[in-house]
């Protein structure tokens, strides 16, 4: 964990950003006008888009947080600042960015603050993945500084590995036909992998 490392967001653009509840009305527009987030506007977008938002509301009405990281999370006794990198036609937000807003809202010390990626290209490309732009990112700070107590994302390390596979894969398949494996998995480990390297992380920002 490198705490040397100190972002520059001043507070004015702090409150400019999204919260959860304002991201997924945006969502919920952006499927209303066959839109995507981002400046790029494409139909598989939008329609990932689209996706994105049914599975948001699944994972938002199913997920629940282990007694064990609920317990990490309510151990935070200084105020917090959590920057959230994300895209609405991403799949991997889709699963994960409904947890962290559940994990936020388990502490009042907790401002949760949702950053579209391209827009914010400046703090994106200190958190990069491989040297890709991957989301969601979540980075957590002290409220009082902006130097970073740890990270999370994009996606969690069993699946990275799986995506990692097949990104050097010279035969790969098409990524519309790889993403069935990343939404099965999803689907299949329901968040478990997610909260436990959480909650890893807790327990080292919290000692």
């Amino acid at each position: 964990m490198d705490t040397t490392k100190e972002l520059n967001i001043d507070r004015k653009r702090l409150d400019s950003a999204y919260t959860y509840d304002a991201y997924r009305e945006l969502v919920v527009e952006l499927v209303e006008k066959k839109m995507t987030s981002g400046p790029k506007q494409h139909e598989d977008l939008a329609h990932y888009t689209e996706m994105n938002n049914q599975r948001m509301k699944r994972v938002d009405k199913t997920t629940q947080i282990t007694e064990s990281l609920a317990e990490e999370i309510k151990k935070i006794k200084e105020p917090q600042t959590w920057i959230l990198l994300t895209e609405s036609w991403c799949g991997d937000a889709a699963y994960n960015v409904p947890v962290i807003n559940k994990l936020a809202a388990l502490n009042d010390l907790i401002e949760l603050k949702l950053f579209f990626r391209d827009e914010n290209a400046d703090i994106m490309d200190r958190y990069l993945t491989n040297g890709g732009r991957s989301i969601p990112k979540l980075v957590i700070f002290p409220k009082d500084s902006m130097k970073e107590l740890g990270t999370w994302g994009p996606r969690p390390a069993e699946l990275q590995v799986i995506y990692d596979d097949w990104k050097n894969d010279p035969n790969k398949v098409p990524y519309k036909e790889f993403n069935v494996t990343i939404q099965k998995w999803y689907a299949k480990n329901k968040g478990v992998a997610m909260q436990k390297e959480i909650e890893e992380l807790f327990k080292q920002i919290n000692k």
